[in-house]
């Protein structure tokens, strides 16, 4: 992200209207040399080589083949199609979508730790963490992204029971048996083919950025909560195989963990939704999210959301507490863009 990282490559004293314009007017602007499936950012020739510099347009979606301007170091403007990837480096701006900002006075308390009301029986404290990367300009703070990283939900989650478990939570019930602190984890993901990949990225945007929503509560008159967790992969942390452009691309574990199951607020299912994340502008949504309960009732909940224009849905299920957890999980999002399990 550029406001991370223009100390190392500006000059404040020479370049400081520049600076601060950006920082103010497009404080998320990210630059990057995207990793290809024609050319790794790895074999760049820095010492040789300047590549094309491009601007990703706000109109852009995935699979649509838009122009994009790319200039090269004599500012001559090549037209490079969205479609088809570059066949030489290019270094790209764009939103970033890994760092969350806060206006002054508005950051999270990091390690603030907040016990649950569960009394005894739960016994674990959650400490929100300090997250990889601060910076603050201009009364505004940015704070890097990694695995579980919406430091609000955080504290709010507190130990949700410690492992009491859902509403059904019967010896039949794997959950009951493997408490693992009351957290599940998200295991495997894999989009369903390459075809979808495709539908969903290209070359200007990374489609290895995630969002997983987890809408939970609404029983016995409890607030519905919402649990944001954001994760990244790349060519060196997926799976490991041979098929270097399909397992790369496609294949991956995160191995995140979720909100603990409370017995009392949560009933017996857990709403799941996957998200790819885009560069974009904001703006507020909803979806709709039934929880259930022993008692035989559904109510629904209109959840509101804050998702960007280019964010795509891969996967929405719903995750029930009875169903298999044990070695890797039960498989979610069957049929859909992509698939995940959850385990515990």
């Amino acid at each position: 992200m550029f406001a991370s990282s223009y100390d190392f490559f500006l000059d404040r004293s020479k370049h400081a209207n520049f600076i601060d314009s950006v920082l103010i007017y497009y404080p998320l602007m990210q630059i990057v040399v995207p990793e290809l499936l024609t050319i790794t950012p790895e074999s760049w020739n820095t010492a040789g080589h300047v590549p094309l510099v491009a601007v990703v347009p706000e109109m852009h979606r995935p699979n649509k083949d838009t122009l994009t301007g790319a200039y090269d170091a004599q500012g001559k403007l090549h037209m490079l199609s969205t479609l088809r990837d570059p066949k030489e480096h290019v270094v790209v701006i764009s939103e970033d979508v890994r760092t969350k900002l806060y206006t002054k006075n508005n950051e999270p308390n990091f390690g603030r730790v907040k016990k649950s009301n569960a009394g005894k029986r739960c016994d674990i404290m959650l400490r929100m963490q300090t997250p990889e990367s601060i910076l603050s300009t201009n009364g505004i703070s940015y704070y890097l992204k990694k695995e579980v990283s919406d430091f609000n939900n955080m504290i709010e989650e507190g130990c949700g029971g410690g492992g009491g478990g859902g509403s059904s939570s019967t010896s039949s019930c794997q959950r009951a048996a493997l408490p693992n602190e009351g957290k599940d984890i998200i295991g495997d993901m894999s989009y369903q083919n390459f075809n979808v990949l495709k539908a969903v990225s290209d070359w200007t945007g990374s489609a290895k950025d995630f969002k997983m929503d987890i809408d939970h509560g609404g029983i016995n008159g409890s607030a519905v909560k919402n649990f944001a967790v954001y994760f990244w992969v790349s060519r060196h942390t997926s799976s490991s195989c041979n098929f270097f452009i399909w397992c790369w691309a496609t294949q991956f574990n995160p191995a995140v963990p979720t909100p603990s199951w409370d017995g009392t607020n949560d009933g017996d299912q857990m709403k799941y939704t996957l998200r790819a994340l885009g560069n974009g502008t904001t703006r507020s949504a909803s979806s709709t999210y039934t929880a259930t309960g022993s008692n035989g009732t559904s109510p629904n909940y209109t959840v509101p959301k804050t998702i960007t224009s280019k964010d795509k849905v891969l996967a929405e299920d719903y995750v029930k507490y009875c169903e298999q957890a044990s070695g890797q999980g039960t498989r979610y999002g069957v049929n859909q863009l992509a698939y995940f399990y959850i385990h515990r």
